[in-house]
């Protein structure tokens, strides 16, 4: 099954693809794009929309998804225009990220890109400014068991219009310390352009925000392929001039994630069928013995990755974040506020709720 949802996903360029599915097979097919994000897409791309034929109700789930995911990238917007002015005010800059920044600049619909929060990059200077903006706005922070190190964001959460959605607030693009070290603040937002038409919120340049999809794939999910963060990938690259893709290749050299891009697109091309020259891939091949590519190695932990590239700080942040738990998370797992900190650690170490 999962062939044929490679199949039936592939990109416009292979419609000549016709393939008959009974409901059953149209069933599977729906749960495994749903995991993969793609639901809102069969409805858009034609030759998928040819294999929906005779199937009445899944065509309606289709629209359905795609009214929901365009209604909560409504909500969010909104919420962010809200929180405009007030980081304005304060002098904060924020950059929107991932899937909340190319939902409005390269999918023809944003309700074609589901999400379920918006992810925030701020100067890590700032953080904590930002978060008392935040709490000042309603914004609840969720309690997390990471450190800054080993998570550098925080979730935050707010009713909004009726529903409850999320803000991550990061102060660095990755859990891993050398890929965040690759992707810094300051340069993604030298290079950046305007989000919205308040001008305030900006959004990574296509040539970074094709480099921050690659790094987000690998560096936080390399155990988990989802296919819409892969159709992320092809978007930016299609759209890209081949000035831009020049200055993609040489920003990746310079950034040391050749081979973290080079995976991206070919699992990219394999799948969508996006089109990569030979020279381009010739050249992001040539370039050896990065560090970042070690996370391609499968039998290599996060951990012993991190270890390997950290700074002293860094791993004292690693060890520290497995043996003791934030008091906040704890408190929260165990739904007290007057139990000592060490007592739940305890029962912590002993698996008990």
């Amino acid at each position: 099954m999962q062939a044929k949802l490679d199949q039936w996903l592939a990109a416009p360029s292979a419609a000549n693809i016709t393939m008959q599915f009974s409901t059953q097979e149209v069933c599977e097919l729906f749960v495994q794009a749903s995991a993969h994000g793609v639901l809102a897409l069969l409805g858009y791309w034609p030759h998928t929309q040819s294999a929906l034929l005779g199937h009445a109700n899944h065509t309606q789930s289709v629209r359905a998804e795609h009214a929901k995911a365009t209604l909560l990238d409504a909500l969010h917007c909104a919420a962010l225009a809200e929180l405009s002015q007030a980081f304005a005010n304060s002098a904060i800059r924020g950059l929107v990220i991932k899937g909340a920044a190319l939902a409005q600049s390269h999918y023809p619909s944003p309700g074609l890109r589901p999400r379920v929060d918006t992810d925030l990059f701020i100067d890590p200077t700032q953080m904590a400014q930002a978060h008392e903006v935040l709490l000042a706005a309603n914004w609840q922070p969720v309690s997390s068991n990471f450190s800054a190190v080993v998570l550098p964001e925080r979730t935050y959460q707010k009713r909004f219009s009726g529903a409850v959605i999320s803000l991550d607030l990061h102060w660095a693009l990755s859990s891993r310390p050398l890929l965040a070290r690759a992707l810094p603040f300051e340069s993604l937002y030298l290079n950046s352009i305007a989000f919205d038409d308040a001008g305030h919120w900006r959004m990574p340049c296509p040539v970074d925000a094709l480099l921050v999809a690659a790094v987000h794939r690998i560096g936080h999910h390399r155990d988990q392929e989802r296919f819409i963060w892969l159709y992320d990938v092809h978007l930016l690259w299609q759209a890209m001039t081949l000035v831009q893709k020049e200055q993609t290749l040489g920003r990746a050299e310079q950034s040391g994630l050749c081979a973290i891009l080079l995976d991206a697109l070919v699992a990219s091309q394999k799948l969508f069928h996006t089109e990569i020259s030979s020279d381009q891939l010739a050249r992001l091949k040539s370039v050896k013995a990065e560090p970042g590519g070690a996370l391609l190695q499968e039998k290599l932990s996060d951990f012993a990755f991190d270890w390997r590239f950290a700074s002293w700080r860094e791993r004292y942040a690693l060890v520290k974040q497995r043996v003791w738990a934030e008091p906040d998370y704890l408190r929260s797992r165990f739904n007290t506020k007057r139990a000592p900190i060490a007592w739940l650690q305890v029962r912590r170490w002993l698996g008990r709720r």
